[in-house]
């Protein structure tokens, strides 16, 4: 009780302190959980605004829906799976291994990272499509389908697993290398140290990435528009009814649940990220590492990063070249035509989204910022609920989010959708 009286003294005695609080609560509660609170309340309703279950009823009785909410799993389990192992292998090699490659991997994971993440997508179909440039013209595959669960699986795996490799980065960087030696002085080999210390000691880390890319990857909107063809996922899904077939009560049932889903496993990470109490991962590294110059070792997992590598730089390099193709497919002459169409009648799409950026990007960045400051810096009531609350865009999904704004914000007082 003292302490709680002792938070209350110090906010009142800084009142800019407390009105930054309030103000940060108040932008949270508004633009974070009531268009959240929309989609479930819009799920609940009928069209005469009743409380009914019928949405919900309807849904679960619907195969299409069934097996979309099974894509959706199966698809996220495979690509945390796989994004894990990847993104660990990169960050295994450029922080134990010895290789002449680390600065080429440091741009290999930056590159999905910063660009949007259809790109690859559209990369895939131009490269194994059915008129791709390896399938059809090099292999002679016209029949090659890029699209469905596996196109799905490999270019979500090249989107996501990026974020895995930085954040293990971290782990490894700061991992006491003091531990393996010891290990290795009692007699056990490399692999014996891997499985036995690094891995047990990595446990909470890998559980933590690979659920934050089971969120990625359910929550993703535009692989599956793009390349999913006949793979139904519940993000299309939301957006296919709710958009497409002005269905808007059965949209909003499909986004409570897959934010339910998201939710729980959100909920999940950041159970298994606060129990972390590794010293030896929370601190400096007591003392340098040792990179490991063995052949077999080095050879391997180099050679698989520069495999992964070779793929992820193919795919941006030939998204840029096919600007210039003259029609992809039939006619690789190289052209400036589809540019002068792009400068002639698509140029506001284009500025629209710069105005959008450069406005949102200060905004974003300095709400981190104080929100980061309070969280970490200052106690006080509804510390917890901030810091939630502000990791809320990572787990909910962009049409979920979108979703709830059309029906949050479409009326007055306050209208924030495009007439």
């Amino acid at each position: 009780m003292e302490n709680k009286s002792h938070k209350k003294k110090g906010m009142l005695q800084d009142p800019v302190l407390l009105l930054v609080i309030v103000f940060v609560i108040v932008v949270l509660l508004l633009f974070v959980l009531l268009p959240l609170f929309s989609i479930l309340k819009g799920s609940f309703l009928d069209e005469g605004g009743a409380l009914s279950f019928e949405s919900y009823k309807a849904l679960f009785k619907n195969k299409n829906f069934i097996t979309a909410f099974g894509n959706t799993l199966k698809l996220g389990l495979v690509v945390g799976l796989t994004s894990t192992i990847i993104g660990f292998l990169f960050a295994y090699v450029k922080q134990c291994v010895k290789s002449p490659f680390k600065k080429l991997y440091s741009i290999i994971e930056i590159l999905p990272i910063i660009s949007p993440p259809f790109v690859l997508a559209l990369s895939a179909i131009t490269l194994l499509g059915r008129r791709g440039l390896i399938t059809y013209k090099l292999l002679g595959i016209p029949n090659f389908d890029i699209y469905g669960f596996k196109g799905l699986v490999v270019v979500q795996t090249m989107t996501f697993f990026p974020i895995a490799a930085m954040t293990l980065d971290g782990l490894l960087e700061n991992f006491d290398v003091s531990m393996e030696e010891a290990a290795r002085n009692l007699g056990a080999n490399r692999l014996k140290v891997f499985t036995s210390v690094m891995l047990p000691m990595l446990a909470s880390g890998l559980a933590n990435v690979f659920l934050l890319s089971f969120i990625e990857s359910v929550t993703d909107f535009s692989n599956p528009m793009i390349l999913g063809g006949g793979y139904k996922t519940l993000a299309s899904q939301i957006y296919i009814q709710a958009i497409g077939n002005y269905d808007t009560q059965t949209g909003t049932a499909i986004a409570a649940i897959l934010l339910s889903v998201t939710l729980a496993v959100f909920i999940i990470q950041k159970a298994v990220l606060d129990k972390r109490s590794y010293v030896t991962l929370t601190g400096k590294a007591s003392r340098v590492r040792e990179m490991i110059d063995d052949k077999g070792i080095a050879v391997t997992t180099n050679g698989l990063c520069l495999f992964v590598s070779f793929w992820v730089l193919l795919f941006y390099v030939f998204l840029v070249l096919s600007a210039f193709f003259k029609t992809w497919g039939a006619d690789y002459t190289l052209v400036m035509k589809n540019f002068d169409y792009v400068f002639k009648y698509s140029m506001k799409p284009v500025a629209d989204t710069l105005l959008i950026a450069v406005l949102a990007a200060p905004i974003g960045g300095i709400l981190s910022m104080v929100v980061a400051f309070l969280v970490v810096r200052k106690s006080f009531v509804g510390r917890r609920l901030v810091e939630y609350v502000s990791m809320l865009g990572m787990a909910v999904p962009g049409t979920v989010f979108g979703l709830g704004y059309i029906l949050t914000f479409n009326t007055k007082p306050l209208v924030l959708t495009n007439p």
